[in-house]
């Protein structure tokens, strides 16, 4: 499986053909900088700063010259408009900020999928408290073989590679 999941990332990310593939090829962080050895293939989201979010290194996202200032502006008047500044309502603050991070999450990711689907590419996540992200070629059965190589090479770090 960890030779198909760097060949299929391989047929998305062409330059990455002719990097030697990292020693330990189970290992998320040798993954991630090999991922990203030519340009940022693969963003970091931070659970409290959503808005660092790696739109703006993203090199699909350059190369077709998205507007990312217009998406980024967007996300954050999305996310605003879910949550007024109103914290004399709030009664319970650990369930606020769950909302809050499932909402800005979705409102993020959601956007960039609108992007993504009007380029022909499509998103991909990696769930963990704090996820990754990247856009890839649309080609369905590509994305496929890296979904399910990828959850199964990192399935033991309780790592998952979604469509979204």
């Amino acid at each position: 499986m960890i030779n198909q999941l760097y060949s299929a990332l391989q047929q998305s990310f062409s330059p990455l053909q002719v990097v030697n593939l990292p020693q330990q090829q189970d290992d998320f962080n040798e993954f991630c900088n090999w991922l990203n050895h030519h340009g940022s293939n693969l963003q970091y989201v931070e659970l409290k700063e959503y808005y660092d979010n790696g739109i703006e290194q993203c090199l699909l996202l350059q190369q077709h010259q998205v507007d990312i200032d217009a998406l980024q502006n967007k996300i954050e008047a999305e996310i605003e408009a879910a949550f007024p500044d109103e914290a004399d309502e709030i009664e319970n603050v650990e369930d606020q900020y769950i909302d809050f991070y499932d909402t800005a999450f979705d409102t993020l990711f959601d956007n960039i999928k609108v992007v993504a689907d009007s380029l022909g590419l499509k998103l991909l996540v990696i769930v963990r408290e704090n996820p990754y992200w990247m856009v890839v070629p649309n080609h369905e059965e590509n994305i496929q073989q890296i979904i399910q190589a990828f959850n199964h090479v990192f399935a033991k770090d309780d790592l998952f590679l979604v469509e979204h």
